[in-house]
């Protein structure tokens, strides 16, 4: 069985945007209980990117083409093969197209 705490025994409550602190207020807390530090990401994801025509050389692209990247999340983006096949057809044949 879940216990349901009264907000007055909320210590702190961390968020990680200003529209969930809002939304946290509208349930009842007060801004001294709310703290908003953003999402928690790996340290490396943080790091400066290597320049462009670095990374390019190492995937063996070619380092003038036009690229488009698309990316399927855990829920997917739908019909994700139709939209690469549809941009390869608009594409010239100096475009490149990934497919995450």
């Amino acid at each position: 069985m879940n216990r349901v705490y009264p907000l007055q025994q909320v210590d702190r409550c961390f968020v990680a945007t200003q529209l969930v602190a809002a939304q946290a207020m509208k349930y009842g807390l007060i801004s001294t209980q709310i703290s908003c530090h953003g999402l928690p990401i790996r340290p490396a994801f943080n790091l400066p990117s290597k320049p462009m025509q670095e990374i390019r050389q190492q995937l063996g692209m070619d380092s003038a083409a036009s690229t488009v990247m698309l990316i399927g999340g855990g829920e997917g983006m739908g019909k994700l093969e139709e939209t690469a096949e549809a941009l390869a057809q608009m594409s010239g044949p100096s475009s490149a197209c990934i497919v995450v």
